[in-house]
């Protein structure tokens, strides 16, 4: 997974710094992006700040990297709505 910081201005007119996450998809094994708002606003000495912020948006979502979890062939204590979401 991958990161990189932007600056994105809004429709009130102010500039907050965004990450752009690009990850591989597990199942269908193509490259998605996904943006997340860091809430920092672009003023000077913030982007070190965004930067240390990225960091800790790569490691949360991590799990989108990880394949699903699949039910055992032999397990006979499952519930109906947890075989049917599988």
């Amino acid at each position: 997974m991958t990161g990189t910081l932007r600056e994105r201005v809004t429709s009130s007119g102010k500039a907050f710094h965004y990450v752009y996450l690009s990850y591989k998809d597990p199942i269908s094994g193509k490259w998605k992006q996904k943006n997340c708002s860091t809430g920092i606003e672009v003023k000077k000495g913030n982007k070190r700040v965004a930067e240390a912020e990225k960091k800790n948006l790569i490691e949360r979502f991590a799990y989108l990297e990880e394949p699903e979890k699949s039910y055992q062939a032999d397990n006979k204590d499952i519930r109906i709505c947890e075989f049917i979401d599988y």
